[in-house]
């Protein structure tokens, strides 16, 4: 039983460390998609001039 409890223990602190060397997926969406849409916008203001 204590040998249980020492590796769910040891898996948790391996997953905590994982979780903050990992990559950032979500910043990296949000990035893109204010990228996406700055040159929306734009594509749409150059539409407008013409």
């Amino acid at each position: 039983m204590e040998t249980l409890i020492i590796l769910f223990f040891s898996l948790a602190i391996v997953l905590l460390i994982i979780s903050f060397f990992g990559t950032d997926k979500v910043a990296k969406l949000e990035e893109d998609l204010e990228q996406m849409t700055l040159t929306y916008m734009q594509d749409i203001h150059q539409l407008n001039k013409r």
